[in-house]
């Protein structure tokens, strides 16, 4: 939900935002919830997979047993969106930690009812394969993606690195309340703005 502003759209510069109206400091302007979170290796068994909340006694899905929840409420409401990657985490071994783009890669690539919800095709991307970063870390999230996916769909290495470079683009760095980085978050209706590097507000994450 969008509050005091009005969004633009223009075939030259892109969309954002104006303001409709004075806005104080410290005014909240966009209010709107995380469609999918997933956690970077260093918090994988400290922090819940759902609600991300720090806790000592977290319990693993009982199927795959990668995922950890702090409550049965937690692991429940996560079930609708991991029950699409469970399968494919159950073929890998617990000793294996998989990096957070390549689980949000296959997860993309292996649901198109997931990829229509978040409407992954109207996202940008970077049309150029001249940028470093995202031509060198590629290889390693393709092979990890076809070893999640392996014997399981079809799929082509084009889509793959098309979903990956909308996911470059459009994830969001996800903190905790000590300004650490736990992970990354996909927030569509955030990511159909363009960001600037001279930015006025800031983004917060409440669990």
């Amino acid at each position: 939900m969008v509050l005091y502003c009005k969004r633009f759209i223009d075939a030259d510069t892109g969309s954002g935002l104006f303001s409709a109206k004075k806005i104080s400091v410290s005014t909240n302007i966009i209010k709107t919830n995380m469609m999918i979170t997933t956690l970077d290796k260093p918090f994988f068994k400290t922090v819940c997979n759902h609600c991300m909340a720090e806790c000592t006694s977290l319990k693993r899905c009982s199927k795959c047993k990668h995922l950890r929840y702090c409550s049965e409420r937690c692991q429940r409401d996560d079930w609708k969106l991991h029950k699409a990657e469970c399968p494919h985490l159950c073929k890998i071994p617990l000793t294996y930690q998989v990096p957070s783009l390549i689980r949000l890669c296959s997860l993309l690539v292996s649901s198109s009812d997931l990829r229509s919800t978040l409407s992954i095709d109207s996202m940008m991307k970077h049309e150029s394969l001249d940028n470093e970063k995202i031509v060198e870390y590629y290889p390693f999230v393709l092979k990890g993606v076809m070893e999640m996916l392996k014997g399981t769909i079809e799929f082509k290495a084009a889509n793959i690195y098309d979903i990956y470079n909308k996911l470059v683009v459009n994830l969001f760095t996800l903190e905790d309340e000590q300004l650490r980085t736990i992970g990354s978050a996909l927030i569509p209706e955030i990511s159909k703005l363009n960001h600037s590097c001279d930015p006025n507000c800031v983004l917060s994450f409440r669990s």
